[in-house]
C-alpha cells in the first residue's frame, strides 16, 4: 500500500511541472542557439558594420505562453531586420539630405538560413529542458 501512495504522490509531483518560469527558460534554451546563428549570418554576410542589428537580436516574451527570438524592441535598430532580411526596392527618401533616391539594397538573409540550421536543434534543446523540469525532481 505504501507504494501506491508513493506513486501517488510523484505523480502529483510530476503535475505541478513545468511551471511558468521553466516553460520560459525552456523556450529561451530552446531559442538561444537560433539567436546565435542568426548572428553569425549577419556576420558571414557582412551585414554587421555597425553590430547594432546583431546586438538586437535576442528573445523576448510575447505573452506568458510564447516567447520569439529576433530584434528586440526597444534597442537600437531592432526595426530593420526585415529591410535586411528581404532587401529594399529603389526609394525616395524625402527627409534624407533635403530628398534623395535611396538606390535600394541587396537581400542579405540571416534569419530563414538561421532557423533552417537550428529547427531540429531549437525541438531538442526545448524537449530537454522541459523534460528536465518535469523529471529531474521525481527522482
Amino acid at each position: 500500500m505504501g507504494s501506491f501512495n508513493d506513486f501517488g504522490r510523484l505523480l502529483r509531483e510530476i503535475a505541478r511541472h513545468p511551471t511558468q518560469a521553466e516553460q520560459k527558460q525552456a523556450r529561451h534554451a530552446g531559442l538561444e542557439p537560433f539567436v546565435e546563428a542568426a548572428q553569425a549570418h549577419l556576420a558571414s554576410n557582412g551585414s554587421n558594420k555597425t553590430g547594432q542589428l546583431s546586438g538586437s537580436l535576442g528573445v523576448a516574451e510575447k505573452t506568458k505562453d510564447t516567447s520569439a527570438a529576433g530584434p528586440l524592441r526597444g534597442k537600437r535598430h531592432s526595426s530593420v531586420g526585415h529591410l535586411v532580411e528581404f532587401g529594399t526596392a529603389p526609394h525616395f527618401q524625402p527627409n534624407r539630405n533635403g530628398g534623395q533616391w535611396h538606390p535600394g539594397a541587396r537581400p542579405y538573409p540571416f534569419m530563414r538560413p538561421a532557423y533552417e540550421e537550428t529547427k531540429n536543434e531549437i525541438v531538442e534543446e526545448a524537449a530537454r529542458s522541459l523534460a528536465q523540469s518535469i523529471f529531474g525532481r521525481s527522482r
